[in-house]
């Protein structure tokens, strides 16, 4: 599959919006001949930020490789592993930015000093990311849990050549059920934990889903649901 997306924030009169853009790809790029689901599979990923006039860009390739197995003769019990790397490089134009040093009478004059001493690119850097999911699937639920981590080793993201300006490693904890409760009601509840630095979040929720028209074909589903 193919994925494109493009989203802009912030937007407004006199405000210059924060676009994101990405495109992926990823599919199975080996399966084993006499048992289909063990697989290896493969992605890439770019992304990018773009704001303040062109002032601030941040660019981000992403590769992954991975591979199922399945844990038993039936395929109820599967293990999935990933191991992947990203690049990364922000690109910031100081020349299209004003500096209180550079203000005048008549307004703010680029082309004058701007005395900040310590502004410099910040440095492009290479990080390893990896993870692992268990899954359990029978004919009418599925249970999925999971964690990972991304940049196992701090990064320094500076533009002022602040050594202690970093990017912690971050870890992640998922898991989410579902089940059919009849032939036309399915549940669905998940919940991710994330870990960086002296930061911790969670999000967790509960999720039903009515089918409309023939289960067995392509059906019309709605879905509602809460999230905290």
């Amino acid at each position: 599959r193919i994925v494109g997306n493009h989203r802009s924030q912030w937007i407004g009169e006199g405000l210059e919006p924060l676009t994101t853009t990405s495109i992926s790809f990823d599919g199975k790029i080996f399966r084993q001949k006499d048992k289909e689901t063990n697989y290896i599979g493969g992605g890439i990923l770019f992304l990018q930020d773009k704001g303040l006039y062109g002032a601030y860009k941040s660019n981000s390739f992403h590769f992954i490789v991975s591979s199922h197995v399945s844990l038993d003769e039936e395929d109820n019990n599967g293990l999935s592993v990933g191991l992947g790397g990203s690049y990364s490089n922000t690109l910031i134009d100081f020349s299209q930015l004003s500096f209180s040093q550079q203000l005048g009478s008549s307004g703010f004059n680029r082309s004058l000093p701007t005395n900040e001493a310590f502004l410099s690119n910040v440095k492009p850097y290479f990080s390893m990311f990896a993870g692992v999911t268990y899954t359990y699937a029978n004919e009418n639920s599925s249970f999925d849990i999971g964690v990972s981590g991304y940049r196992f080793i701090k990064t320094n993201r500076s533009a002022l050549n602040d050594p202690n300006q970093l990017d912690p490693p971050r870890y992640n904890i998922h898991a989410d059920y579902q089940t059919f409760l009849s032939d036309r009601v399915v549940f669905n509840t998940n919940a991710i934990y994330v870990l960086e630095s002296n930061l911790q979040s969670y999000t967790a929720g509960v999720n039903f889903g009515r089918i409309f028209g023939e289960p067995d074909a392509a059906p019309t589903v709605l879905n509602a649901g809460l999230w905290y």
